[in-house]
């Protein structure tokens, strides 16, 4: 069924595919769960606590979106206006992804000041996080208050790109951070442990990009094409794929311990732990006997 105005395949199609891929993403959000409670039961509580935060969240964000789709594709079939009035589930799931977002920054923040000890960036990122979740809980408000999405969209179009960009320029300085620390710390060690910091380095790089391509897709529907739910479907699925990167950084500490035993010396020194770092981080020393450095990576 099509009426003027009223395009399926850009309202409904973009909606259902949407809550299918990010429902996928859960998915594998949750093996990552698994995997790390399983292979790091020495980390520290505040990465257990913030990993279970993360889920829950993610949970409650997957039933919020399913449910929103099932009320649109299911329980109002046929009926167009629905779709130009205010998804109130949606609501929610944007206060939630706002919350994930702002524990993915944190995490992150805490890992590049133990990496580098830069104050600066630490401090930027944690105001970042701040404001990420201001703005989110704002915007739940203004879609709260507003009767239809035309409404929101004419009195708060700039609300949600303004999130996005600030998380495009929150997931840069992280990406370079990490970038410039990594490739800094390339230079004092030997090759085969160059290897492992280089396997760092394109993670960083990779998971950098998938955040930052996919923000910036969300931005330019948003812009470009308001009136649909393509941008939305997209807000469905951007949250999951943070989870996902911030799980998958925590568990790839796992490869990095297993991938050149040889060249990496895991003291048995308290300050350096040889099974899941109780720190949090892989500790990377080089074996030259001469000049030993420690590294948190």
């Amino acid at each position: 069924m099509s009426t003027p105005g009223f395009n399926p395949n850009l309202m409904i199609g973009p909606l259902i595919l949407g809550n299918t891929l990010s429902s996928v993403l859960f998915g594998i959000l949750t093996l990552q769960t698994y995997l790390y409670y399983g292979n790091f039961p020495n980390d520290p509580r505040r990465n257990k606590i913030a990993v279970a935060a993360v889920w829950i969240l993610e949970c409650g964000h997957f039933i919020c979106t399913f449910v929103e789709t099932w009320i649109d594709a299911v329980t109002h079939f046929g009926e167009i206006t629905i779709y130009f009035l205010i998804p109130r589930v949606l609501a929610v799931s944007l206060l939630i992804a706002g919350l994930v977002l702002s524990i993915f920054t944190l995490m992150f923040a805490d890992r590049i000041y133990r990496m580098s000890n830069n104050k600066y960036i630490f401090v930027f990122l944690c105001i970042a996080s701040a404001v990420r979740l201001l703005a989110s809980t704002a915007n739940y408000i203004a879609i709260w208050r507003s009767e239809d999405i035309l409404e929101y969209l004419d009195r708060w179009n700039w609300a949600i790109p303004a999130q996005l960009g600030l998380g495009l320029l929150t997931d840069l300085v992280i990406t370079l951070s990490l970038v410039i620390y990594l490739k800094k710390q390339n230079r004092t060690m030997n090759h085969s442990t160059m290897r492992i910091v280089d396997t760092l380095v394109w993670w960083s790089i990779e998971s950098g990009c998938s955040t930052v391509v996919l923000g910036i897709a969300t931005l330019l529907t948003m812009i470009y094409l308001p009136h649909t739910y393509i941008w939305i479907s997209m807000l469905l699925i951007i949250t999951r794929v943070y989870s996902n990167v911030l799980l998958a950084s925590l568990n790839g500490r796992a490869k990095l311990r297993a991938l050149k035993r040889t060249s990496v010396i895991l003291s048995t020194d308290p300050q350096f732990p040889t099974e899941a770092p109780s720190h949090g981080d892989i500790y990377l020393m080089t074996a030259s006997k001469a000049s030993v450095s420690a590294q948190a990576i």
